[in-house]
């Protein structure tokens, strides 16, 4: 693979185990009812579970296990040793997409075998978490919304941006905050409010990358 080709395909496949995650956390709220998990559907959207949903659901539990279990091996041999951060397999592959991607990329045959496993992943994840094709695009930017505590300091929200996408869709809707739905702001008002304060170029160019490759993917 040249390198360009190379960074396109971290890329894609990125966004794609950042996909399997997002759709585990659908088919858990789906399982577990939307108060013990922070409901990441909108609430039209939500369907019933499936027994193939609860099949994908099991097998991207075991990928997130295996995914983690190939990240400590690598370490390992590199006498870098890594200890997850968390159990839960949704957190679990997103940490793996930001921080470790690269160990899948290390050999080129393995490489390929992972970029094709993380296709099929997120297609099947996708078609059973979301059947009509709309869901929740994550844009990896932080809510600047804030509210105060009891002694009435500042206290952040703390939540990200998020958009809900549909198939074909041509307008980009609301940015709203996956804490608290009443924090939203278009992707026109983000803009100006990125001109009027000190431009984080990196967190502007993900924002454009994670609608574009979201959208290739939907």
């Amino acid at each position: 693979m040249s390198s360009t080709h190379e960074t396109h395909a971290v890329l894609v496949t990125r966004q794609r185990v950042h996909d399997v995650a997002d759709a585990y956390d659908e088919l858990e709220d789906r399982l577990l009812g939307d108060g013990q998990r922070g409901g990441h559907s909108a609430p039209s959207s939500r369907l019933p579970l499936d027994a193939n949903a609860v099949v994908v659901r099991t097998e991207i539990s075991a990928w997130a296990t295996w995914c983690a279990r190939a990240v400590m091996d690598y370490r390992d041999e590199a006498k870098q040793p890594w200890t997850p951060s968390t159990s839960d397999p949704a957190a679990l592959l997103r940490e793996i997409a930001e921080d470790h991607l690269g160990v899948f990329f290390a050999d080129p045959v393995e490489a390929g075998e992972f970029i094709d496993e993380a296709k099929d992943f997120a297609g099947r994840a996708k078609s059973a978490a979301w059947p009509t094709g709309a869901r929740w695009i994550r844009l990896h930017v932080p809510c600047p919304e804030a509210g105060t505590d009891d002694l009435g300091r500042r206290v952040d929200c703390g939540g990200e941006y998020r958009m809900w996408m549909q198939p074909e869709q041509d307008v980009l809707g609301d940015m709203v905050c996956d804490r608290d739905g009443t924090h939203r702001i278009t992707p026109a008002e983000w803009q100006r409010a990125m001109r009027r304060r000190p431009v984080d170029e990196e967190a502007a160019a993900r924002l454009v990358r994670t609608l574009r490759l979201g959208r290739m993917s939907a």
